[in-house]
């Protein structure tokens, strides 16, 4: 009997169903990809230094992965971990013992347990050491599953700076790549220096994976949602080219001598514009909505992106707003946009730029950013919740429309308040104009009068300090 399962056995193996290949066909069998990742965080007393724009690492970072975990969908086959290191001791020679052999797994690598993993990364403070090689030995164990054509195992590394505790993390990343288990490792250095990512490189070789650098929030939640759309855990987003192909929340565009990135969407703003108590609120069917951004200049110069850019909006009704006709409120709120101050080169800051919207407009809104410099340049499109997919609502539309022919002559004024017209646009003519409600065409542009008043000296002088005509 033995003998007949040992060549049972043997025969299970030379067709090639070995334990990979088990988990292989299984995934197979589902018709559905699985992808196994796990983030690992430094918690070293380092990250309580300021990036370029002055926020301290520990605190970007944790803005930064509660952006990046809520934008994880909640998918079958998608399984995201998050590890911790560094987090125990301190950083002094007396801590370096605990702090050298701390690494917890806050949240296993099992669905995307949007809740824990933001509880988790909520307490994350700046503690010990940089145990970068025990980290990885720890998070072997993390990953149950053999990798195979439709199994994919990876590990995100983010890290301030190199290992510091006499491990070495690339021979360790490299026998994570060839286990059974098959992980890549990624890694993204924040605010490492040229020569620390050079010495990073060795990991992320090592480990098959990318290595990227961030120097700020908006810079590290590029290259977080840079990694994740690799492994196809996030959807990729538009080219920015156009209003139908916006770039998503995290995501670069540049403009001119700027990198310009979407950190977060405030949908309803108006507590945070009206919290100065001088604020009004805006007006009835209207609402503020407010967007922080990441600014980068990458000229040769010197750039001031309030003269610089002009950040606007469009939403389905298809009216654009800008931050000068469309203020919110006085503008006090943190970072006012219009406010913005000289970048020098390499410098960043974070912006908010704020507009007065129709409610109506406010799920599909799209950000557009221009050159004030070079009006030759096309604008960046940015996404700023669920972009429109038709740029034009047939039901916003007036009718009838009368189509302007070849020859016609330009349109008048419509001045007829009263009474019945069957004037058309080719024959519209200063005693004949189209009537109130009538659609007339001047280039690309619909028009049509909708009210006149004609005595307006009450409505001008309203304001308390207009001159009487």
């Amino acid at each position: 009997m033995k003998t007949i399962r040992t060549l049972l056995v043997l025969m299970f193996l030379s067709f090639g169903f070995g334990p990979n290949s088990l988990a292989t066909a299984a995934s197979q069998d589902t018709g559905s990809r699985i992808v196994n990742v796990e983030i690992i965080v430094d918690a070293s007393g380092s990250m309580a230094a300021e990036t370029n724009t002055g926020e301290l690492r520990i605190d970007s970072a944790k803005r930064v992965l509660t952006e990046v975990i809520n934008a994880i969908p909640e998918a079958e086959g998608v399984n995201v971990g998050l590890r911790v290191y560094g987090h125990l001791g301190d950083n002094t020679d007396e801590g370096r013992p605990e702090s050298c052999v701390s690494s917890n797994l806050l949240v296993p690598i099992d669905g995307v347990n949007k809740s824990e993993l933001l509880a988790q990364v909520d307490t994350l403070q700046p503690v010990g050491w940089t145990p970068i090689g025990y980290a990885l030995e720890q998070a072997s164990a993390d990953f149950t599953q053999p990798a195979g054509d439709d199994v994919v195992n990876a590990i995100v590394m983010v890290t301030d700076g190199l290992e510091t505790c006499d491990a070495d993390p690339a021979a360790i990343a490299g026998d994570l790549r060839n286990s059974e288990a098959g992980i890549t490792t990624h890694v993204i250095g924040f605010g490492t220096t040229p020569e620390e990512q050079a010495i990073l490189s060795n990991i992320a070789e090592a480990g098959e994976g990318q290595l990227l650098g961030s120097d700020n929030t908006g810079q590290l939640l590029s290259a977080l949602f840079e990694v994740l759309e690799e492994l196809e855990v996030v959807e990729e987003t538009g080219t920015g080219e156009s209003r139908n192909s916006p770039l998503g929340v995290g995501r670069i565009g540049v403009v001119d001598d700027y990198e310009i990135s979407v950190l977060s969407v405030t949908p309803n703003a108006n507590d945070i514009v009206t919290a100065d108590d001088i604020s009004e609120p805006p007006v009835p069917g209207n609402q503020y909505s407010l967007v922080n951004i990441s600014v980068t200049y990458v000229g040769a110069t010197t750039g001031e992106p309030a003269f610089d850019l002009n950040p606007q909006a469009v939403g389905s009704l298809s009216t654009s707003y800008t931050t000068f006709n469309n203020q919110c409120g006085f503008g006090t709120f943190e970072g006012n946009y219009i406010l913005a101050t000289e970048l020098f080169e390499g410098g960043s800051a974070e912006y908010s730029v704020c507009w007065q919207i129709t409610s109506e407009d406010a799920d599909s809104l799209v950000m557009y950013i221009e050159s004030n410099v070079d009006f030759d340049l096309d604008p960046v499109w940015f996404a700023l919740g669920n972009p429109i997919e038709e740029t034009v609502d047939p039901e916003s539309t007036p009718a009838p429309t009368v189509q302007a022919s070849e020859d016609s002559v330009p349109t008048t004024a419509a001045a007829e308040l009263e009474g019945d017209s069957s004037s058309t646009q080719e024959d519209s003519s200063r005693e004949n104009p189209l009537a109130v409600g009538e659609v007339g065409v001047v280039d690309d542009y619909e028009i049509s009068v909708l009210s006149v008043t004609p005595n307006a000296d009450d409505i001008i002088l309203a304001d308390g300090f207009s001159e009487p005509p």
